[in-house]
């Protein structure tokens, strides 16, 4: 499903339930982009979604490109906004899975696994298009993995400007947990005596 904006979508509706704030932007990664850098770029606020600064995240060669996004927490993903390049670079299909590990989406196999949800992508240069989600699939999302297979010239790079993600987030923080399950446990070798260590204890003074 499509839903269109105007440009004056905020208040309560996109700019305010942009998952931007819980993408985590550093380990944000790409494969066959030109320059890896410019993936973790394209995801901005929802406000600076038709700035045009620097260089766009471009495919190398062919217009195959797969973009993996890991969130901070988990996530509840509603929507989904692609605002491409010009002169038929903009991508023209979204295959989209939840919850892969990077990686584990590449090009030999994204054409066969089943994605989560795909959407026919049309041009969207004034960010005005949304791409809903079948949230009951798109719950506790940790990572979306994005493939662009194509673009709408059928060859060439392809050109994204902006990827903007709307839903809701959670306190569910991943990592805190992790850490925090680690340290209540404390495991016996963390703690050994000189004696276990096979060091000679110093005498007493």
């Amino acid at each position: 499903d499509v839903c269109t904006h105007d440009h004056d979508c905020g208040g309560e509706g996109c700019g305010s339930s942009s998952l931007h704030p819980f993408i985590n932007h550093p380990r944000i990664a790409a494969w066959n982009a030109q320059d890896d850098a410019a993936a973790a770029r394209v995801f901005r606020p929802w406000e600076d979604r038709l700035i045009r600064e620097g260089e766009p995240l471009r495919s190398d060669d062919d217009p195959e490109l797969i973009v993996h996004v890991p969130f901070t927490s988990d996530v509840k993903v509603r929507g989904v906004m692609v605002v491409g390049g010009g002169s038929g670079s903009a991508p023209s299909k979204l295959k989209c899975w939840v919850n892969k590990a990077p990686g584990e989406i590449d090009f030999s196999n994204a054409d066969r696994k089943t994605p989560t949800q795909q959407w026919d992508l049309a041009e969207d240069h004034a960010g005005e298009l949304e791409y809903q989600t079948d949230l009951t699939q798109f719950q506790a999302v940790s990572s979306l993995t994005l493939y662009f297979p194509t673009n709408g010239r059928g060859d060439g790079a392809t050109e994204v400007w902006f990827i903007g993600l709307r839903g809701e987030g959670t306190s569910n923080r991943r990592d805190m947990i992790v850490t925090a399950v680690y340290e209540a446990r404390a495991m016996p070798q963390d703690h050994k005596t000189p004696e276990e260590e096979n060091v000679p204890c110093m005498p007493a003074v």
